[in-house]
């Protein structure tokens, strides 16, 4: 067997979804004594991005490097995939720095690895900077440009994305039009996001889930009800991600019986994976109703239930004023996550609602004696396209006398005219 053969192989497996064959095929090829080549090693690359195994990842690299290969532009963006994959978008840039010439591909990789990453503010400034470079983006380069607007709900560098989108022509495709819709959603601007929907042919289950999803996370009930209804005459079978959006909207509108109708029709259907997320909204509609112990019998039912879905019912307690079973929570709470402080300091609060002091010496005693205190919260701003990142007590900023010189001559001002 040559290096031809096992490349090939490893080829296939990794196009056929088989990446653990893949990877027993390259120890063969290691244990047989042949060298791999480029296309062997971007083809390892992309089975360790999907097996999320960052061990295997950097011994591939290391072959790569040992090989000579460190500088192919196929091996490059391998490794940008890779590292985003597993969630190493330090090293990700790190490799983006030695390519020399990036092309459409390097760039995208980039782009959508910082996006999914949560490094959206680096991911507009290397978006911007591709644009610079007289590089023409694809559908895939700006959905994930417009992932990070969506993330930082950043409305006009948004719609500057949906004006390249325009000019390009590539208004119509489907991808793009998915993309469109959740960012518009998630910056609350439904009657922008609706434009976008009528504007796409042959919708299919993507493209109306996500504007369901925009409706029903923007206090559109009615209307996510009414798509929802509508699903079946467009030939759509709801999934999963269907009940989300229409489990939300009945619990913002209130309609209790409603959303149990429909969360229980669902369950047990051979195509619908009930997830923490289902019963996070069905805890959320008990909850906004008062019925608090049909939301506590729910959660007990759920296998290995999570820390979220006692935080919703620990907020529905405070809605409600109810102290009868805050402490019963925070016990589960503590098995799950010991010393959580936003359920301690929420516990707190509902405690000091009702007057019940004791109750919060306690608790106050339990943050202290944890050594919690509050994380500083982050705020953002964009100012000439560019992303801008700070915190409370943040001095880090490179200009950071000249900004606090100005907000104290600001400030000056503001007193002077009362």
């Amino acid at each position: 067997k040559d290096v031809v053969l096992f490349t090939t192989l490893v080829v296939g497996y990794v196009q056929n979804g088989e990446d653990g064959k893949a990877m027993q095929a390259f120890y063969q090829m290691i244990s047989e004594g042949v060298k791999g080549n480029e296309y062997t090693f971007t083809s390892l690359l992309v089975s360790c991005g999907n097996l999320k195994d960052l061990c295997l990842g950097n011994l591939i690299h290391g072959f790569i490097i040992k090989c000579g290969h460190e500088f192919g532009i196929s091996s490059q963006t391998s490794l940008l995939t890779m590292y985003s994959k597993c969630g190493m978008v330090d090293d990700s840039l790190k490799v983006f720095e030695h390519v020399l010439n990036p092309n459409l591909v390097s760039w995208t990789s980039l782009i959508v690895g910082l996006a999914q990453n949560g490094r959206e503010e680096v991911a507009l400034s290397k978006f911007c900077q591709m644009i610079r470079s007289s590089v023409i983006p694809n559908c895939l380069t700006l959905s994930g440009a417009l992932i990070a607007c969506s993330s930082l709900a950043i409305l006009d560098q948004g719609q500057q994305i949906h004006t390249i989108i325009l000019k390009l022509g590539l208004h119509l495709d489907k991808f793009i039009g998915a993309s469109l819709i959740d960012f518009y959603g998630r910056c609350g601007c439904v009657e922008l996001a609706k434009p976008v929907y009528d504007s796409l042919f042959n919708r299919d289950l993507v493209i109306v889930n996500t504007l369901m999803y925009a409706y029903a996370q923007n206090g559109f009930e009615h209307e996510t009800l009414e798509l929802f209804q509508r699903m079946k005459a467009m030939g759509l079978e709801p999934n999963d991600v269907t009940l989300v959006s229409v489990l939300l909207a009945c619990g913002n509108a209130g309609l209790v019986d409603e959303g149990i109708h429909i969360f229980d029709t669902f369950v047990g259907k051979c195509n619908i994976q009930i997830t923490k997320e289902h019963y996070a909204c069905m805890v959320d509609i008990y909850g906004r109703a008062g019925r608090l112990q049909e939301a506590e019998s729910l959660i007990n039912e759920v296998g290995n239930p999570d820390i979220v879905l006692w935080r919703i019912l620990l907020t529905a307690c405070r809605l409600h004023g109810d102290i009868t079973m805050v402490g019963r929570i925070l016990k589960k709470v503590a098995e799950l996550s010991p010393g959580d402080e936003g359920s301690l300091v929420l516990s707190s609060n509902i405690y000091a609602a009702e007057g019940n002091w004791s109750q919060v010496i306690g608790v106050k005693s339990l943050i202290w004696g944890n050594g919690l205190k509050k994380s500083p919260a982050m705020s953002w701003v964009s100012i000439d396209g560019e992303v801008h990142t700070f915190m409370a007590g943040d001095f880090s900023h490179p200009r950071f006398k000249e900004i606090d010189y100005i907000i104290k001559e600001l400030m000056k001002k503001v007193k002077e005219f009362g």
